[in-house]
């Protein structure tokens, strides 16, 4: 069914001029894409948004599931208690557009990954976007200060969202919710509230701090 499903959206993309909408990616994602989700279970929340109605469907687990925000070029989904996808296209009018899926899980402290694919739902064998190192992070990027950061914050945690309006995906860093008052590390306050990349039509470029 799945492969069914991916041969008319390709085939659709065609002849529209590859004009790949959120919805219509978010259909034919692969199972491993979407785990929790199947395609059946896809095409409900569809149903059940585009209706106006608050009625949730059952993902993989038997948790409840559905659509947040529906956009032409991005989709954002409850997947589970925890996790929620977003669905996003760029470059939707030309040929060949790049497909994005950001993942945030809540464990408790919300962490975000994103991955990028091609338009047939295929791993970019590079991909236009770097995860910011801990220096980018840093508002005070000196030597030392560097030093301190990595001596007092194990790794870093961030919250990932992509605005389509305006091609602009926002890093907002979460590490701050992992500690306690009594045990938060100094060096949290020289970390930079959020961090914007711009996307150009081929990367995503880190917009001047």
């Amino acid at each position: 069914m799945k492969h069914f499903l991916l041969v008319i959206f390709l085939a659709v993309a065609a002849a529209t001029q590859a004009q790949v909408t959120a919805e219509k990616a978010f259909t034919v994602a692969p199972d491993d894409v979407m785990l929790l989700l199947g395609p059946s279970v896809r095409l409900d929340m569809l149903d059940y948004f585009h209706a106006g109605s608050s009625k949730q469907s059952a993902n993989a687990t038997g948790g409840r599931c559905r659509i947040i925000e529906e956009k032409p070029y991005s989709l954002t989904v409850q997947a589970s208690d925890s996790t929620v996808f977003q669905i996003f296209v760029l470059n939707p009018m030309e040929e060949r557009p790049v497909l994005g899926v950001i993942e945030t899980v809540a464990t408790p402290v919300r962490d975000s990954v994103i991955r990028l694919y091609n338009y047939r739902w295929e791993p970019l064998p590079k991909s236009p976007f770097t995860p910011p190192s801990l220096r980018t992070w840093l508002i005070d990027d000196c030597k030392d200060a560097l030093a301190k950061a990595e001596a007092q914050i194990p790794f870093m945690l961030a919250e990932y969202a992509y605005n389509p309006d305006t091609a602009t995906l926002t890093v907002t860093p979460t590490t701050g919710d992992f500690f306690s008052a009594s045990e938060r590390p100094e060096a949290l306050a020289n970390i930079r509230p959020q961090l914007k990349y711009y996307w150009n039509g081929k990367n995503f470029k880190l917009l001047d701090k």
